[in-house]
C-alpha cells in the first residue's frame, strides 16, 4: 500500500532510478521520465524543448527543475499523472 493512502500528509515517493528529469520542490526530489511529462502536459512540453543551459547543475546526470510550489502539491500532481491509478481524495 502506498505510504500516501495511510498518511494523508504525506509527500507521494515519485522515484524511477531510469528517470532523465528531478522535480525538486521544497526539500523533496522527484525523478522522472521528461518524455511522459511533456506527453501529458503542453507546458512542459514547450519548456522542456527549450534549449538547455550549458552550465546547467546536473544531478545524477539528470537536469533539474524547481518548483515554487509545496513538495506535497508537486507529489500529488506528479503521481496522478505517473499512477493512471491513483485518486488523491
Amino acid at each position: 500500500m502506498d505510504s500516501f493512502d495511510t498518511h494523508p500528509n504525506a509527500i507521494p515517493r515519485i522515484w524511477y532510478d531510469d528517470g532523465n528529469l528531478i522535480i525538486e520542490a521544497g526539500s523533496s526530489r522527484f525523478r522522472i521520465y521528461k518524455g511522459l511529462l511533456a506527453d501529458k502536459s503542453p507546458i512542459f512540453s514547450t519548456m522542456l524543448s527549450l534549449p538547455q543551459d550549458t552550465n546547467e547543475t546536473l544531478v545524477d546526470g539528470c537536469p533539474v527543475v524547481l518548483f515554487q510550489d509545496a513538495a506535497q502539491d508537486v507529489g500529488i500532481f506528479l503521481k496522478a499523472i505517473y499512477d493512471p491509478w491513483y485518486r488523491h481524495v
